[in-house]
């Protein structure tokens, strides 16, 4: 044994130049894995929460017929923060909303693909003072454009506005006056983080004082193709 481990001294000894390029190689490999790997591993993952404020869904007063059918309006408004908790950077492009109409194994899911431009801000009044909610991808009036990249550990918050119509029994359903609704949130990657958000259900005078226009978006957009 003592013989083997003096030949395999001797061995190194005389190739002790080439060893140690090969050892330099070896690390250089073990670096470039490593950091290879971790860079294909950072993705961002956004995640989203109801925070105090105007969220709350709730049907327009006002309806349409066309071809003996009665269509009304459906108003999502949530009050969201955005975060972002993965590893990564990413930049938030559009919200959709799905709802859930008729549940079961064979449950009915209806899906709004755009959200909606309110045409009045959100606000409040406290006291003498009215406060104003952002938009969480609307631009308003006298405000910059809200910046939708978000940088890992950071959040965004806003408001979102959907308005949808709908005939028949379409509606969301509901519990104890709650709705839960599928909130879609795209990124530039193309990637959709879903999150299921619960919206009290209320009746439209109790929440009309938070937005002016509140269900009159598509009405207006449909007038002003007409005229």
């Amino acid at each position: 044994m003592s013989e083997l481990i003096a030949q395999l001294i001797d061995i190194c000894n005389k190739n002790s130049g080439f060893l140690s390029l090969l050892l330099f190689f070896l690390s250089l490999a073990i670096a470039f894995f490593s950091g290879f790997f971790r860079y294909i591993n950072r993705k961002p993952r956004l995640i989203a929460e109801v925070i105090e404020g105007p969220t709350f869904y709730t049907e327009a007063p006002h309806h349409r017929e066309e071809n003996g059918k009665i269509y009304r309006t459906h108003c999502f408004a949530l009050y969201l923060r955005v975060s972002n908790i993965g590893n990564a950077p990413t930049t938030l492009t559009r919200l959709k909303l799905r709802y859930l109409w008729k549940p079961g194994p064979f449950g009915k899911w209806v899906t709004i693909d755009h959200s909606t431009t309110s045409l009045s801000e959100f606000k409040h009044p406290i006291g003498c003072d009215i406060k104003i909610y952002p938009y969480l991808i609307q631009k308003m009036d006298l405000a910059d454009r809200p910046d939708h990249y978000i940088t890992e550990g950071k959040s965004i918050s806003g408001v979102i506005y959907f308005e949808s119509e709908f005939w028949g029994n379409c509606v969301p359903y509901s519990s104890k006056e709650i709705t839960t609704v599928q909130i879609l949130l795209l990124d530039t990657l193309g990637k959709s983080h879903n999150i299921n958000v619960k919206v009290p259900i209320k009746e439209f005078n109790d929440v009309s004082k938070y937005n002016d226009s509140l269900g009159q978006s598509l009405l207006k957009d449909r007038e002003s193709h007409i005229d």
